[in-house]
């Protein structure tokens, strides 16, 4: 297939709107010149067949271009149509209370269907919506939601003899838009929550076979919000770390060679927190939570604010906290005068022991 230019439209366009341009001009001077002189008709009567001809080839000149426009015109404005009523079957609106893939949906909900050229027509229809939006509320697995969108998996059984789409079944993921913050599996959360398939503990699993027509497959789990503002607390009860409103909150995967699955699965919540038992305020970190209990299990972060007199650290310095040390307070300090003070506050950071880095922690 010969690829399309976008730009060798426009210079033929170009091109047409010169020539009828220099064709008008012709035009132009021609008329006036045989109506000012008697000569000039002499001399045209004399040609009349191939004056004729040159003439009807300037005016095709001049109407061309003209022709070429409206007709573009046409075909863009038919193509907006076009488009304009694929978007309106792919976005119903429902008129009536309907449940569709288990979800007990309100009327006036707007429903975002499949597009037809990705899986065809046939597929293209409520129950296999790919997104809603509802006028007010619903409860949906006990959580408070007005959205709801899932990315839908489609399969072709008769490949490579037909690529055709055969079944449409859950994909990997959902997202939803909270109503109200609200507390999900232990976590405030609002704005939103994801959800991640999840067979039989196996999240790297790709073997979809829930139909998008049924109800909602229990082999999802939630998988992270932005938090509404939550205070965290270690095993010990000696740390105590907020962290704010609209930080994003994930599931993290640290490689471990002790474990006996090779990994040790957390929380993680990325941006800023407050180090609220020490007074001290941190940027750029993250903060790890036991994938159970919810306790302080890494925090990292740079100090921004310390706002204890007990443990002054200074500002820009890094810290480093694990659960495996509780007692302790890693401090990396890239200033070779401000390292030396380190040394005088070893017993004085709200009963951590304080231990110089070598270098900044990593995320």
């Amino acid at each position: 297939m010969i690829p399309f230019d976008p730009s060798a439209l426009a210079t033929y366009f170009l091109l047409l709107l010169a020539i009828g341009g220099v064709c008008a001009l012709v035009l132009l001077a021609w008329w006036l010149r045989l109506a000012l002189s008697p000569r000039a008709r002499q001399a045209f009567a004399r040609h009349r067949l191939s004056r004729s001809l040159l003439m009807i080839g300037c005016l095709v000149g001049v109407a061309w271009p003209v022709y070429s426009h409206l007709r573009m015109q046409r075909i863009q404005q038919e193509v907006a149509e076009q488009i304009d009523q694929e978007e309106a079957e792919r976005m119903p609106t429902l008129t009536q209370d309907t449940v569709l893939a288990g979800i007990a949906m309100p009327a006036g909900t707007q429903l975002e269907l499949l597009h037809h050229g990705a899986v065809g027509k046939q597929w293209v229809k409520p129950e296999y919506f790919e997104a809603a939006d509802f006028p007010k509320p619903i409860k949906w697995q006990g959580v408070s939601i007005k959205r709801i969108s899932r990315s839908l998996q489609s399969h072709q059984d008769n490949s490579p003899e037909s690529f055709s789409t055969t079944r449409v079944t859950w994909g990997p993921s959902m997202h939803t838009e909270l109503a109200v913050p609200q507390t999900i599996d232990g976590f405030f959360c609002h704005s939103t929550a994801g959800w991640l398939y999840h067979p039989n503990g196996d999240e790297n699993s790709w073997d979809y076979r829930d139909d998008a027509a049924q109800p909602f497959p229990s082999v999802y789990r939630f998988d992270g919000c932005l938090l509404a503002g939550q205070d965290f607390r270690d095993e010990t009860g000696k740390l105590k770390v907020h962290a704010p409103a609209d930080n994003p909150l994930t599931r993290n995967r640290w490689l471990d060679d002790n474990s006996p699955v090779g990994h040790v699965d957390t929380w993680i919540i990325t941006g800023a927190a407050q180090l609220t038992s020490h007074q001290l305020e941190l940027v750029l970190g993250s903060v790890d939570l036991h994938k159970e209990r919810h306790t302080l299990w890494r925090l990292i972060g740079q100090v921004a604010k310390a706002r204890d007199a007990n443990c002054p650290l200074p500002v820009g310095s890094y810290v480093l906290w694990q659960h495996t040390e509780p007692d302790t307070l890693g401090v990396y300090v890239d200033d070779a005068h401000a390292a030396a003070n380190i040394s005088s506050i070893q017993q004085q950071c709200g009963g951590l022991r304080i231990r110089q880095l070598a270098k900044p922690p990593s995320l």
